[in-house]
């Protein structure tokens, strides 16, 4: 996904266990969208992404990663049903 800058300055999620475990971006989007990201879908490549063997991604603890994931999804749900 593509931001504009303001977005990223204002909902910086380089901190705390979801950085640590590479998936801050769940956060970062959600905010996002929040408050007037509109999000549309294209064909057009306009970033690529590396594989690095030494990333996070490739290092982080899975379980814990899942159990972030399944903590997030919770409380969308539960945001869901108070709406």
């Amino acid at each position: 996904m593509s931001y504009p800058k303001l977005y990223w300055e204002k909902f910086n999620y380089d901190e705390g266990d979801y950085a640590k475990n590479g998936i801050e971006d769940w956060l970062f989007q959600h905010q996002a969208i929040k408050n007037g990201l509109k999000i549309i879908h294209t064909e057009k490549i306009l970033c690529g992404i590396r594989d690095n063997i030494h990333g996070i991604t490739q290092h982080r603890d899975n379980k814990k990663v899942e159990e972030l994931k399944t903590k997030f999804l919770e409380s969308l749900n539960a945001q869901v049903i108070q709406a």
